[in-house]
């Protein structure tokens, strides 16, 4: 999370979204003529609002135009983590524990080319964990998971 971004403005952002009561999913940012900022952000009990992701935004916009991130231009970007939103990095994973996911997988397992269950967590060498509908728990090697996201609940 963050591998590109200067560390003050990290700071910031995570010391923000803790003070407004965010939990960070993922930041990412992508340097060209300016540099883009992705700030993907929930709330432990609800989702978030998009108004909420608009005072953020304007949060740290305010920050970075007090010179505080050095003299490239930015742009920023808070959303939030969407109802089928693509896991890939730690972060994301970690956020998602406990949530349904859905694994589309390259080779089948017992259960066919797709995994649903709730993610018990993502192991140091990629593997993930997931608990099936049957309590059943399967963990699915890193090289045979071809997408992991969020299945909405319904």
């Amino acid at each position: 999370m963050g591998a590109n971004i200067p560390e003050e403005l990290m700071s910031f952002i995570s010391d923000q979204a803790g003070r407004d009561g965010y939990r960070i999913v993922n930041v990412s940012g992508k340097s060209g003529r300016s540099f883009y900022l992705e700030i993907v952000l929930d709330k432990k009990d609800a989702a978030i609002t998009l108004d909420e992701c608009t005072d953020f935004n304007r949060k740290v916009s305010f920050w970075i135009e007090e010179g505080n991130a050095g003299s490239q231009d930015y742009a920023v970007d808070v959303c939030s983590p969407g109802l089928d939103r693509e896991l890939k990095s730690d972060s994301e994973f970690k956020w998602a524990e406990g949530k349904l996911v859905e694994v589309k997988l390259h080779e089948p397992v017992e259960t066919g080319n797709v995994v649903v269950g709730k993610l018990l967590g993502r192991e140091e060498n990629g593997d993930i964990d997931i608990e099936t509908e049957d309590t059943k728990t399967i963990a699915v090697e890193s090289s045979n998971a071809a997408k992991v996201k969020l299945k909405p609940e319904l």
